[in-house]
């Protein structure tokens, strides 16, 4: 039985198309090898897109385990929020991620170009 973080974060990745809050990439919840396989990369590239519960309060600063403070996040993206020594509200590191993509500057380039081509058909998950 899913405890309650895993269905706020299963609600989260349906109700964000099963992409990442942050950078808006494709995501996968149960099987990287299907992902790692339909936008061809590796295992430890497809890794990085597994989807978390991103606490948009983090718990550390009173936010809470309920379904509004729980968003959809890629394990990139979550991890590096997090491994800030002062890490930045989730709306300003949304607005800093969307700023470095559009540079090319977030994901690398041939992650970004694996999962562009493969938006248009990408595995639903179940």
């Amino acid at each position: 039985m899913p405890t309650a973080i895993q269905r706020h974060r299963h609600q989260a990745f349906q109700t964000q198309s099963q992409r990442c809050f942050y950078c808006g990439a494709p995501m996968w919840e149960t099987d990287p090898s299907k992902f790692a396989a339909h936008f061809r990369l590796s295992i430890a590239e497809a890794g990085h897109f597994r989807c978390t519960a991103e606490h948009l309060v983090a718990r550390k600063d009173g936010g809470k385990n309920i379904g509004a403070n729980i968003s959809a996040a890629c394990l990139f993206c979550n991890r590096t929020r997090h491994r800030a020594a002062n890490a930045l509200p989730s709306e300003q590191f949304q607005k800093k991620v969307r700023q470095r993509l559009k540079q090319g500057k977030w994901h690398p380039p041939h992650i970004l170009l694996a999962l562009h081509m493969g938006i248009s058909n990408r595995p639903s998950e179940e």
